[in-house]
């Protein structure tokens, strides 16, 4: 089971800020997942050739790529255009 202190650690790590009740559900969740992944670790993938993947296409039956130019106007369309650069949302 995962505990409140671990939820709060990654929840600091990730900064992201939960109120209590989000700590609730958040860990009840967490709890169904780490149960699922616990059951997909009893699988024993080296007895079953079921999971194996096969392929199927070679390389040369897979599609052409076709190189379409762009025609617009790139400029208008970037937002937060600096000198060249395009500007992100500052991280805090």
């Amino acid at each position: 089971m995962i505990s409140q202190e671990d939820l709060h650690h990654i929840s600091k790590l990730s900064k992201i800020h939960l109120s209590e009740k989000e700590f609730e559900i958040y860990s009840m969740q967490i709890e169904k997942i780490i149960e699922y992944l616990d059951k997909l670790d009893e699988i024993n993938l080296n007895e079953s050739n079921d999971y194996k993947i096969s392929i199927t296409k070679n390389i040369c039956e897979l599609r052409n790529d076709v190189h379409v130019p762009f025609t617009g106007n790139f400029k208008r369309m970037r937002k937060n255009d600096d000198e060249g650069f395009v500007k992100g949302p500052k991280m805090t």
